[in-house]
């Protein structure tokens, strides 16, 4: 038995590329920590990201740059002891809560085991729900069953405008294309561009450490009007499973239903290559645009579940707190204190300023 942590970018990649179980954001670059262990002749391996909350130490395996749980390289036979090794080891290391999350609509016979071994050790459970579009290898039953008559239209239209698809077998060809894109629009979703998309000297980085790591999982897709670039997505697949890791349109181009025709594209090529799940993020009440968008094209709701699991007194009481706050929040007093919140926004809103 051995429980160790990887540091080697190149190495790490290779264990992921070899599961058969690890998700597309399980690649090295999406974590803060990457931990191998080892029993009774088998291999699991599992990426957390670290943060301080509520004075404790936590190791997540679910943030905004990652999703990924515990996962074996070939059979689990093991599980149970790798869980347990796993978490001596972090108790070891000093971290007082750490969690697993847990896709419910992907590979469920391993899922299941999994939860069925975390389940009591958990003290919180945060349920959330991914925006998936399940392919089966078939477009035409996505095309007239899935998109709605409205995203057909606007792929029809896209089309008509002389627009166009193609994988981008040179990515760093197109940066100043790719850069124009993310200046057109920097308000996207309710919040400003960060620097890696507005800053060329780290969409170049990203975009070449990008290229080295992930090799053949990761696609970059254009769609053109005529010979200009006017939106693009990066794909990353492992497993059958596709996950839009960046997907965005030129605003001039909005008319044109550049991005319609992109993700229409993407999905057809998808189908074409055995890829079973689409995946681009998680629903939010934040992003409603993004959220439409998606609805008209067929994209669902895939329950994800990230078990919290307490490794200390402290984190034992934090997750406690945290437990009684969401159900507070989901009693009678969470919904007064919502309308309460509501008329002081709508009497702030409703008052002249000085």
């Amino acid at each position: 038995m051995s429980v160790k942590e990887v540091m080697n970018r190149e190495l790490w990649n290779k264990l992921v590329l070899s599961s058969k179980y690890a998700s597309p954001t399980h690649f090295f670059s999406n974590a803060d920590h990457h931990i191998k262990i080892s029993v009774d002749g088998e291999t699991y391996i599992v990426a957390f990201r670290e943060m301080r909350a509520y004075g404790t130490n936590m190791l997540l395996s679910y943030g905004t740059r990652m999703d990924g749980g515990l996962v074996p390289l070939i059979s689990f036979n093991n599980l149970n002891k790798c869980i347990s090794y796993l978490i001596t080891y972090l108790k070891e290391k000093g971290y007082d809560v750490f969690n697993l999350t847990l896709k419910r609509y992907y590979l469920r016979k391993y899922i299941d085991k999994v939860v069925e071994l975390i389940s009591s050790l958990s003290k919180y459970k945060v349920s959330l729900y991914a925006r998936i579009l399940l392919l089966n290898n078939d477009f035409d039953y996505i095309w007239r069953f899935k998109f709605n008559k409205k995203a057909r239209n606007l792929v029809r239209k896209f089309k008509r405008m002389g627009g166009y698809v193609q994988v981008l077998d040179n990515p760093l060809d197109y940066v100043d294309e790719i850069m124009e894109i993310n200046l057109s629009k920097t308000f996207r979703q309710g919040r400003y561009l960060p620097p890696t998309y507005t800053n060329r000297k780290l969409v170049v980085e990203n975009l070449k450490l990008s290229l080295e790591e992930k090799g053949e999982s990761l696609r970059i897709y254009g769609a053109f009007i005529g010979n200009k670039l006017t939106a693009y997505a990066y794909i990353v697949e492992h497993n059958g499973y596709a996950y839009v890791s960046r997907f965005l349109a030129h605003a001039s181009y909005f008319k044109h239903a550049v991005s319609n025709g992109l993700i229409s594209e993407i999905i057809e090529d998808l189908c074409h290559r055995n890829v079973k799940i689409l995946q681009y993020g998680y629903w939010s009440r934040h992003h409603t645009g993004v959220n439409h968008f998606l609805r008209q094209h067929g994209f669902i709701g895939g329950k994800v579940e990230a078990y919290y699991i307490p490794l200390s007194c402290k984190g034992s009481i934090v997750l406690k707190f945290l437990s009684m706050r969401d159900k507070v929040k989901e009693s009678k007093v969470g919904d007064g204190f919502r309308r309460i919140q509501m008329i002081r926004s709508l009497y702030h809103k409703l008052m002249p300023r000085a």
